[in-house]
């Protein structure tokens, strides 16, 4: 199947607050795979959900590149497999396509839309680190080099929106794959919530 884009419905306050949320039952849900897997669970992770747990959102603003990817592996664990198994995200649209066919869209967007709008495209395409700005420290993929989060903040995506909707978007390839951002746009705008972007 290769890698997919999911595109999932997030709390307009942003991912965080989802973290915070649910961080109890995670800890629970790790404690017990670490149990059952001990040689395929980081340490690490354990050991900083619980600075989570004490310090809230402050420890996930990392300032350092070491402290970036220590954040974003413990994201990464929390969205690509808990908030997966315990069904915390609810889906903004149906379709799962390649993340080519995104990265191939690029030389399109280029001429049809602003550069802003391509940044945020491509935090799609290669992950965004929540709480800190990721064109300083660019979300890493030290876990897995496939799989990666991203997001959109409200505001972000009703800009996004706004910009999409009086475009022609060609319905051939590449290009679907916009109108597929645009309407899982459309149904997150409408909910006022933002969106939380899942590679795998």
């Amino acid at each position: 199947m290769g890698t997919r884009v999911y595109f999932e419905y997030a709390p307009p306050e942003g991912l965080s607050t989802l973290i915070l949320q649910h961080l109890d039952l995670f800890m629970i849900w790790l404690e017990n795979l670490c149990i059952e897997y001990p040689n395929e669970f980081s340490e690490d992770i354990s050991r900083f959900a619980k600075q989570v747990e004490r310090d809230g959102v402050a420890a996930l603003q990392a300032t350092t590149s070491e402290q970036a990817a220590l954040v974003d592996d413990f994201v990464m664990e929390f969205f690509g497999n808990f908030a997966e198994n315990h069904s915390i995200t609810t889906p903004a649209n149906g379709n799962r396509v390649s993340i080519q066919h995104y990265w191939d869209c690029k030389s399109w967007l280029a001429v049809h839309c602003s550069p802003a709008f391509e940044r945020l495209w491509m935090f799609m395409l290669e992950g965004r680190g929540i709480e800190r700005d990721s064109e300083q420290l660019p979300f890493t993929q030290a876990l897995d080099p496939v799989c990666r989060i991203g997001y959109w903040t409200v505001q972000e995506c009703v800009t996004m929106l706004h910009e999409l909707q009086p475009l022609t978007i060609p319905e051939a390839k590449p290009t679907f794959c916009v109108r597929i951002v645009r309407d899982a746009l459309q149904t997150v705008v409408d909910q006022q919530a933002s969106m939380l972007i899942f590679v795998n």
